[in-house]
Formats: structure tokens, C-alpha cells, sequence
């Protein structure tokens, strides 16, 4: 069984909710763009899917390669808060840029935990909406724990790799609902409870990891060992920034996640870091490379004490 979901826009101002009821599982309403644009729909539509019992749920479409994601988070959180929980989790929807060339998929990766955690305080976790062809385009796989709504228009769903799975498949945006205007997007969700507010992202798994014996607390991010930044620092590399999910090395932030309040690094941020061994029972063991001996002058050709001691002598032999 699956479940369908439609979503909506001002693309869609009128809506006869009482007769899309009988017709949808639930809703996702589009709230904000940007760092500056509201849906002028959002209120008469929430209002409308609340009073006939149909769940909904909110998203915001970003703009990474225009705007800072803290600013976005800003300008959400601004519209959303005042209305307090909703029924689903909130969603990301990320599907520029359209094209490759204007960010790599690690600024993608940073710009997504970055929203992240500017709206954690708020709702903690989210859904991130995109298309196949964008997953296919940058490699996400730092971004799995987010439960996955993926477009895909056709009969055939989606490969949902690297997620194990989707949770919403959007698989046309030319469905018929009565009571709505025109054609709508529909997507069919497995289940209901993954979307529900309160629902927990997958967490990186916690693993035990020392560094010259010291025990630090670490996760493993796609087969990726992350030491606790202050693992780093400790290991002696220069942080030229220690913020909450920015931390810097030598002036450039090297991937990072954050779970349970704390900053993650990966491990091979750090030159002076050999290479670990993992043990039998599955703990990493780190250890830092030596220093590198600080060149010696050379050893003086100058004349020794006792050249010069002889040296005096014949001087008082002559006089």
C-alpha cells in the first residue's frame, strides 16, 4: 500500500479542500524561497487542508548557488515558526543548480548541513526533496540520513542510491485531483510515519577511536572514520575557525557533520595523522606521524681549544 501526497504552490491559489480530501493521504505546501520570497497562498492553504483533517506538511525551495544557508534558514524559520508544528517534517526542496559547473557537490553537501543547523533548534530533522537527475549530477551520499523525496516522472520508481531507499517518490506533475485547478504534482510515500513530526533522522554510527591512546569520541560517515574536532586540535593542526559546524584548518573547512550538539571532522583533515588500524574489535587506533627533525647546523671547521691553546704557545715561545 502507498499513500499519495499531493503538494502545492500559488501555482494553485484555489483549492476545494472538502473535495481533495477523499482524494490525498496528505499535503506539502510551499512556504518560502529564497531569502526573500513568501508563497502569498501559504496561509489560505494550510488553513484550508487544516480544517478538513488533511496532515500537512511545509517546504522551502533554496537557492545555494545564490544565497548564504543561513540566510535562507533565516527567512523559513521567520514565516514557519509563528506557526508552530506541523503535521510532517518540514522539506529542502534542492534542485539547483540546474546545472554543473557553479558548485561542487561538497559545497552542495556543506550549504545542506549548514540549513541544517540553523533550523535544528526548530524541528531537528527534514525530508530533502530533489531529482534524480541532481543525485546523479553530485554525489549526496553525505546528506543519507535525511529521509528522501525524490522526483522521477514515469511508471518505473526511481533507484534511490546512495539512500537505501525513498521515502516520497514525486512521480508526475500532471495528476487530476478534483477540486484543484489544472495539473498537480502527486508522489506516493511507503509510509506516513517517516514524514511525521518527531520523526529522528538516521544517525552516523558512534565508533571508539583513539589517538595516541587518548580516546575521542568519532562516527562513521560513509565507510569515512570523523573525529571530533577537538581530536584535531589536539593532534596539533592549526584551526583558524571553531564554530558549530565550521571548523576550519589552515584557513579551509574540510568535510564535516555535526551530531548530538558536537562537530565532526574527517580524519584525513589532518597531514600528521597515520593511518589508522582498526582493530578486531572493530575500534580505530590513530596515532600522529613524529615530528621531523629541525635541520642542525653543520659542525664548525673552526679551529678547536686546543688549536688554539697551541697556538698561544708558540706565540710566547717567540716573544
Amino acid at each position: 500500500m502507498s499513500y499519495k501526497i499531493l503538494d502545492i504552490s500559488s501555482f494553485q491559489p484555489n483549492v476545494d479542500w472538502a473535495k481533495v480530501k477523499t482524494q490525498i493521504d496528505g499535503v506539502y505546501i510551499k512556504v518560502t524561497e529564497g531569502v526573500t520570497w513568501t508563497d502569498p497562498t501559504l496561509l489560505p492553504h494550510i488553513q484550508g487542508a487544516r480544517s478538513v483533517g488533511i496532515p500537512v506538511g511545509v517546504y522551502h525551495f533554496a537557492h545555494p548557488d545564490h544565497n548564504k544557508a543561513e540566510d535562507e534558514a533565516k527567512h523559513f524559520l521567520s514565516v514557519v515558526q509563528p506557526l508552530g508544528q506541523f503535521d510532517f517534517l518540514p522539506a529542502l526542496d534542492l534542485e539547483e543548480p540546474t546545472s554543473t559547473g557553479t558548485m561542487t557537490a561538497d559545497q552542495i553537501v556543506g550549504w545542506v548541513q549548514e540549513w541544517d543547523t540553523a533550523i535544528q533548534a526548530y524541528c531537528n530533522d527534514d525530508l530533502l526533496y530533489t531529482g534524480r537527475w541532481y543525485i546523479n549530477s553530485y554525489d549526496l551520499s553525505a546528506l543519507t540520513r535525511h529521509p528522501l523525496w525524490i522526483a522521477l516522472y514515469g511508471p518505473n520508481a526511481p533507484v534511490a542510491a546512495p539512500w537505501s531507499n525513498w521515502t516520497m517518490w514525486q512521480k508526475t506533475d500532471q495528476a487530476t485531483i478534483d477540486g484543484i485547478q489544472g495539473p498537480v504534482d502527486i508522489s506516493d510515500a511507503i509510509s506516513l510515519d517517516p514524514l511525521k513530526w518527531g520523526s529522528t533522522m538516521a544517525r552516523y554510527p558512534s565508533v571508539t577511536a583513539t589517538v595516541d591512546g587518548n580516546p575521542y569520541s568519532a562516527i562513521a560517515v560513509n565507510n569515512q572514520v570523523y573525529l571530533i574536532w577537538t581530536a584535531i586540535r589536539d593532534c596539533g593542526a592549526n584551526i583558524t575557525k571553531a564554530n558549530f559546524n565550521d571548523v576550519e584548518i589552515d584557513g579551509e573547512k574540510p568535510p564535516q557533520v555535526t551530531q548530538d550538539g558536537n562537530t565532526y571532522v574527517v580524519y584525513t583533515a589532518l597531514p600528521n595523522l597515520q593511518p589508522y588500524t582498526k582493530n578486531a574489535d572493530g575500534s580505530f587506533s590513530f596515532s600522529t606521524k613524529p615530528p621531523v627533525p629541525t635541520p642542525q647546523p653543520p659542525a664548525s671547521t673552526g679551529p678547536t681549544s686546543d688549536d688554539i691553546q697551541k697556538a698561544l704557545s708558540l706565540l710566547e715561545q717567540a716573544t
